[in-house]
């Protein structure tokens, strides 16, 4: 199962062209940077918060998963 989305993403990857490959992975790598420093600084002080917090670093962290993935990817 993991192999076939991993050949998934490549065939999805290899469609789009190399120069908006870098420019999105940069945005993406930048935004999840931005997004964990906010959480790492944000003041949570009730449940709901916490949750959000928790939220917006699983997506901070995927973020820059996916920037690194869009930069490295060589055709």
């Amino acid at each position: 199962m993991v192999r076939w989305s991993g050949w998934r993403v490549r065939i999805i990857l290899d469609l789009i062209p190399e120069k908006v490959r870098k420019i999105v992975g940069w945005i993406l790598l930048i935004f999840g940077a931005v997004v964990i420093l906010w959480v790492m600084n944000a003041d949570f002080s009730s449940e709901f918060t916490d949750l959000m917090g928790f939220i917006a670093s699983i997506v901070g962290i995927f973020s820059i998963g996916w920037g690194l993935i869009f930069l490295t990817h060589k055709v």
